[in-house]
């Protein structure tokens, strides 16, 4: 089979998603990725993988039960990104946690969504370590092995996950 790019040709679309800046709120930031993803939608090969790195932060809430006490808490962005792109059509294959060692958040999430219809195989994606090389491994580990010529495409445009892909004898999406 040979592949190609263009409308229908994107086999992997890899991201690792902006940080949630509060002053956009949380609704319109997920409604922005999702967005984002969903508009790739017509460059996707009908059965492409979607990657998307995301990463959780905390807001100061004020304690119900103490006066003037507040607390960190988890706003949980990354699963709402995740429940909200289930709700749209897609099927979640894959969670992985990952603690990053140099970033703006305690925890990133990295989902392994598709479009369903038949199974994909997901083996040894759920395991907990082959990501920990460097903050990039993750995206090594989704491109490497794969056949020469992997169209792959991030909405984001990060030049450090193209590189990886261009690495890997991969192709990039608008480069073929």
């Amino acid at each position: 089979m040979t592949q190609k790019s263009g409308p229908g040709g994107c086999h992997r679309l890899i991201t690792h998603i902006p940080l949630f800046q509060e002053e956009m709120g949380v609704d319109p930031y997920v409604s922005s990725v999702v967005k984002a993803i969903e508009d790739c939608k017509p460059w996707m090969h009908h059965n492409c993988a979607v990657w998307v790195r995301i990463g959780d932060v905390y807001r100061q809430t004020v304690s119900p039960v103490v006066p003037d006490y507040t607390f960190p808490e988890l706003m949980g962005i990354p699963w709402r990104f995740a429940l909200e792109f289930q709700a749209r059509g897609w099927h979640l294959y894959t969670c992985v946690a990952i603690r990053p060692e140099k970033a703006d958040t305690d925890h990133d999430y990295l989902f392994r969504f598709g479009p369903g219809g038949r199974p994909l195989h997901v083996e040894g994606y759920h395991k907990a370590d082959w990501w920990l090389e460097d903050d990039l491994g993750w995206v090594r580990h989704i491109v490497k092995g794969l056949p020469s010529g992997l169209v792959a495409y991030d909405p984001y445009q990060n030049p450090k996950i193209k590189a990886i892909v261009l690495e890997e004898q991969g192709s990039w999406l608008g480069d073929t």
